[in-house]
């Protein structure tokens, strides 16, 4: 608070410029009425309070995290970037991600290590089993049809309609998009 300090048992007086970075997932406040935190060192810290929503509630920061991390990654290990299916993409938006960047990145990491092709699916992902969204707007009897409806849907959207960009990005010849659409009426 002084920006000075005296060692224990010092008698010289030091100055410091420092700043003090703290992360919690605990309300601290709460913490502090339940006498479990000290108020001073609370009233210290919450200079400039940061709140940072967890990872099921940022939408398409999981697949932008996701492909991020695995050109990191797939450089460390010396491998080529892969690709991730329009499935795996969907399983990836759809998870809860209890243990949040730091469970993305571990994903990430064991399908680059593991995956046997240069396109990550589901299955490389191996996503814990218990772990599905509370609440999750898609309904629990979604089967493969339904998600690869909207998985093509949602990369049209993201694709500004362009049919040749959403292809590119499904990972799926231009000629199979076109069936798509016309299979699922989204034409």
């Amino acid at each position: 608070q002084e920006r000075s300090f005296e060692r224990v048992g010092g008698t010289t007086t030091l100055n410091a410029d420092v700043r003090v970075l703290a992360a919690t997932h605990r309300d601290l406040r709460a913490e502090v009425t339940a006498g479990r935190f000290r108020e001073d060192l609370y009233y210290r810290l919450n200079v400039v309070p940061i709140t940072l929503p967890p990872l099921r509630a940022r939408g398409k920061d999981v697949l932008v995290l996701a492909r991020h991390h695995l050109e990191r990654l797939a450089r460390r290990y010396g491998r080529p970037t892969p690709r991730l299916s329009p499935i795996a993409e969907a399983a990836l938006s759809a998870y809860a991600w209890p243990g949040n960047v730091r469970e993305l990145i571990n994903v990430v990491e064991r399908a680059v290590i593991l995956a046997p092709s240069d396109v990550i699916s589901e299955h490389d992902l191996m996503l814990s089993p218990g772990a599905s969204p509370a609440g999750a707007s898609q309904p629990a009897t979604l089967n493969l049809r339904d998600l690869e409806r909207q998985t093509i849907a949602r990369a049209l959207s993201e694709c500004g309609d362009n049919r040749k960009r959403a292809a590119e990005a499904l990972g799926i010849s231009l000629r199979a998009l076109h069936y798509k659409l016309d299979e699922y009426g989204l034409r």
